[in-house]
């Protein structure tokens, strides 16, 4: 039995489907849903939330402890790291491409493609900003450049 109109919209359960006979799993054929919705988008917009602090904390406040790393290397990785992981979910939206459909439908989910769009690129987004400004400050640190 589904559930009202508004959930029913925003999961599009398959009744039948393989989420629905998966053994073990609470929510039954809301299980993507419930997955992204609650676990996911929760933890990207609690990671989005440290990364701002981090970012009015090195701004706002010069004792902040900056991490140094041994090599700037290791900042250029890390940047590239966020950048894929800021790309990944838009590359997704653009391709269409749902992680979680397995039963064969035509186009994403309303939760997916919420979580697509306003949630999931911004923390890594965020990251890149991080590791420029604590580069910006073992530059400035070492003498190269003027902070």
């Amino acid at each position: 039995m589904m559930a009202f109109g508004p959930l029913v919209w925003y999961c599009r359960p398959v009744e039948h489907g393989v989420w629905a006979k998966a053994e073990g799993s609470a929510f039954g054929a809301y299980t993507p849903c419930g997955v992204c919705t609650l676990v996911v988008c929760i933890s990207h917009l609690v990671l989005l939330a440290l990364c701002s602090c981090r970012l009015w904390l090195i701004k706002m406040d010069f004792k902040v402890q900056r991490f140094c790393l041994r090599s700037n290397y290791y900042n250029y990785m890390l940047g590239f790291l966020a950048f894929c992981c800021t790309a990944e979910p838009l590359l997704r939206l653009i391709m269409g491409v749902s992680v979680f459909n397995l039963d064969g439908q035509t186009e994403m989910a309303p939760f997916e493609i919420k979580s697509l769009v306003l949630i999931d690129p911004f923390p890594f987004f965020r990251n890149p900003m991080i590791i420029g400004l604590g580069l910006k400050g073992i530059l400035g640190y070492i003498g190269i450049l003027d902070s």
